[in-house]
């Protein structure tokens, strides 16, 4: 499957970090969040990677950063919950899983080693 201009775009700003994060080395803004304009629109660099490889994000959902690594755009560590359980995830820092019993969660896995394959040779 060919890359879109906003997913190439997206590849351009993005660098293998530890713990299988992917770090944006585009703009940073607050607390060490990326921030993504594209098209005379601007969001969160992690924002942006969840819509344009896995879609919208669920109406009242935030993405949360499973591996509590804001600067990531991983769509393996990012997964749309409340911005209630997105707070409750953060007090302290603790590591949250995805929740595969959920019928409406999407394993990434498989987008990710094509995209990194396509965009790196991985």
């Amino acid at each position: 499957m060919p890359l879109t201009d906003e997913q190439r775009w997206f590849w351009q700003r993005v660098k293998p970090g530890e713990n299988d994060c992917l770090e944006w080395t585009g703009t940073k803004v607050r607390k060490g969040y990326g921030a993504a304009g594209y098209g005379g629109v601007t969001t969160t660099a992690h924002r942006f990677a969840w819509q344009i490889f896995m879609g919208p994000v669920p109406e009242g959902m935030v993405v949360d950063h499973l591996c509590r690594n804001r600067g990531c755009v991983n769509i393996e560590h990012l997964e749309p919950v409340t911005p209630r359980e997105n707070s409750r995830r953060g007090v302290g820092c603790v590591k949250a899983v995805h929740d595969t019993s959920n019928p409406s969660w999407i394993d990434p896995q498989p987008l990710v080693e094509t995209l990194l394959r396509l965009t790196w040779g991985f």
